[in-house]
């Protein structure tokens, strides 16, 4: 079991950029915007909205490039 914590595995570059995390957290504030957004009052449905923020927004992406 210990093995399993002290691996010597190096994270991928892109989790030691601030620009990687600083467009994570604006795709989350997104997917909360956009359940707030919506104005649902059922729990359930805001939350797989605002966990399907970041499908929306890239299918958005697409839609412009057209």
């Amino acid at each position: 079991m210990d093995e399993i914590f002290h691996r010597s595995v190096k994270l991928p570059a892109r989790y030691y950029s601030v620009l990687f995390w600083f467009i994570r957290f604006f795709v989350a504030c997104a997917g909360g915007a956009l359940a707030v957004g919506y104005n649902i009052e059922n729990l359930i449905a805001a939350a797989q909205i605002g966990a399907s923020g970041p499908v929306i927004i890239k299918s958005l992406a697409r839609v412009r490039e057209h």
